[in-house]
């Protein structure tokens, strides 16, 4: 460890953990008969849930909430996926999708730079 502490690993540790990495489960969308247009108005629903925790000072909530938007979101882009797929008979190039809006994000300047050190750092 060159010289770093175990306080210093665990924290490097802890922080990487919490790197917004997400895993989230894929919900029933189908055996609900969720729609887009559906899940349109549960997207507004959970962002306006967001918005009430944050304006009450509420920040456990505020990261339930966030999660269920976020989780609302992804079931969204699942749903548009099948969509997509029944319409064009080919599947959604999710891929480029990504890339074009890192590619948006980093044109306006929102992307954190990447320090490549960072590791050597730490260990």
């Amino acid at each position: 460890m060159r010289g770093k502490t175990y306080a210093d690993t665990a924290y490097y540790l802890e922080r990487k953990l919490n790197s917004m990495e997400l895993k989230l489960p894929d919900l029933d969308w189908e055996g609900h008969k969720w729609t887009s247009e559906g899940q349109y108005r549960k997207i507004n629903e959970e962002a306006f849930e967001v918005m009430e925790a944050i304006c009450k000072g509420d920040l456990e909530n505020a990261v339930r909430e966030t999660l269920d938007a976020i989780q609302t979101g992804y079931t969204m882009l699942r749903i548009l996926q099948d969509e997509w797929e029944k319409k064009n008979h080919c599947m959604l190039p999710l891929g480029s999708f990504l890339a074009e809006h890192e590619k948006k994000l980093q044109k306006k300047g929102y992307l954190k730079k990447m320090n490549d050190h960072a590791l050597d750092s730490v260990f």
